[in-house]
């Protein structure tokens, strides 16, 4: 049976030099070979059909006798392609309308319109990629920092998966070695130790743990960390929020109590992204404007994962500046004490007792900003994480990995009751289920589907 052949420009929307629409199936090269004509000239009669495969060719796409555009085309045969079927990549100019009329041409041809993330899961379904990989291509594409990178990247070189593959290598040796002692006794095979099967699966347990603790990681790496900048108005925090941005997100002037709303923007600081907002200052209001504003600012900064608390420590310590303290005690805190490129006037002995750390800045000079930004990656977990650590980057994985280590508790304590070793067998197999969901050897059509839909066109 035929795999139906499908195409889709590969390039973001806009103006480039160069646009590429790729078109991956068993008709892939057959049905490419309608729309383009190699050679300068057009009449050479040469088909791509006649590459050997990862070769190029220059020509004409045509509609007919038409002349839709001329373009290089890229020629991969099965399995040595990105998606493991045969696929062409016709690299054209980079305009909008030029790549919908090729892409047009292609499916009058004979293929169809490809779905979300269609590409990458062929090459999921062709055994090119495990799921964890597979993910790992739409994390690289919607990376914005470089940590967040570099984590995508060893995700798609395998790493996450090579950890977890041999976990499951390990428990899966243990249910052969169950399977042949109890279905095959006339082989005479050697009943495991409870040592030796206590140890590999406390190995395991240990192994899992570490996959599961790094979760939090690779989470904030993959979307980020909320962090609201708070203080009393005129402390300084639009003019710290422009800095961090380096551009005029908040308005800042000299009357207290100019923002009145949550302002919002995303900045990378220590190669992580960091989702701040800028608040209304924390005093008590004086109309139902900056009543809404300063209520708003609370809540922001209750929900945030880091607070940034600015003080102006040009001058006194006051009643506004208590009200910040007790709102940020407990919480991931930074104490911001700016201005002081004016002198610092402000007792900051509370501060070091309420925030769990201080530094000196001038958002107006930017003196200090680098420990600021220090003190921010160290309140995201990020200052001194391990880059080469293989990180779980979802909720699925996670919840593959839990239900792994579950499995695995169940069959350590099946071992310290003394129940059968059936009984034993049962739990080491749950895990090994939940790992090969884990890596998409079983796992669920609807679940396959789902990831993919978040990809996009032609992806």
């Amino acid at each position: 049976m035929r795999n139906s052949t499908v195409a889709a420009i590969a390039t973001a929307t806009g103006v480039g030099a160069i646009g590429v629409v790729r078109v991956t199936g068993d008709a892939a090269i057959e049905i490419a070979d309608k729309v383009f004509v190699r050679g300068k000239s057009g009449v050479e009669k040469k088909k791509l059909s006649d590459l050997k495969g990862n070769e190029m060719s220059y020509g004409r796409i045509v509609a007919g006798e038409r002349v839709v555009d001329d373009a290089m085309a890229a020629v991969y045969c099965a399995p040595h392609s990105y998606t493991g079927e045969d696929m062409v990549e016709f690299f054209c100019h980079g305009n909008d309308r030029i790549l919908r009329e090729v892409l047009k041409v292609l499916v009058s041809a004979g293929a169809e319109y490809a779905g979300p993330g269609e590409f990458t899961k062929r090459a999921f379904l062709n055994g090119k990629l495990s799921l964890s990989q597979a993910e790992a291509v739409m994390e690289i594409i919607a990376a914005k920092g470089e940590a967040e990178m570099d984590a995508a990247r060893n995700r798609l070189d395998g790493m996450l998966g090579k950890a977890a593959e041999k976990i499951c290598d390990e428990l899966v040796g243990l249910c052969a070695h169950f399977a042949a002692w109890s279905d095959y006794p006339e082989e005479d095979v050697e009943e495991l130790s409870e040592g030796v099967m206590g140890e590999t699966l406390r190995r395991a347990e240990k192994e899992l743990e570490i996959l599961a603790k790094g979760y939090n990681t690779g989470k904030i790496l993959a979307s980020g960390v909320s962090c609201a900048i708070a203080g009393k108005p005129n402390a300084g925090k639009s003019t710290l929020m422009n800095a961090i941005m380096r551009d005029e997100c908040s308005i800042v002037t000299s009357a207290a109590g100019t923002t009145r709303d949550v302002v919002e923007a995303e900045a990378v600081v220590g190669g992580v992204r960091i989702k701040f907002a800028d608040t209304a200052g924390i005093r008590e209001a004086s109309d139902e404007v900056e009543r809404i504003g300063v209520e708003r600012a609370k809540k922001r900064v209750a929900q945030s994962d880091i607070v940034v608390a600015v003080f102006d420590g040009s001058s006194k310590t006051d009643e506004s500046d208590a009200e910040i303290l007790e709102l940020i005690k407990g919480r991931n805190s930074i104490a911001a004490i700016n201005k002081i490129d004016l002198g610092l006037s402000a007792d900051i002995t509370a501060v070091k007792e309420a925030a769990g750390r201080v530094v000196f800045i001038s958002a107006a000079t930017g003196e200090g900003m680098e420990e600021l930004e220090s003190a921010i990656c160290d309140a995201a977990g990020l200052l001194d994480y391990d880059k080469n650590a293989p990180l779980i980057a979802n909720e699925r994985q996670f919840d593959c990995i839990r239900r792994a280590a579950v499995g695995v508790r169940d069959a350590i304590s099946a071992l310290e009751m003394g129940v059968t070793l059936d009984a034993v067998e049962v739990c080491v197999e749950s895990a090994v289920d939940a790992l090969y969901d884990f890596s998409g050897r079983n796992v669920r059509e609807d679940v396959v589907n789902e990831v993919f839909s978040r990809f996009c066109v032609g992806k």
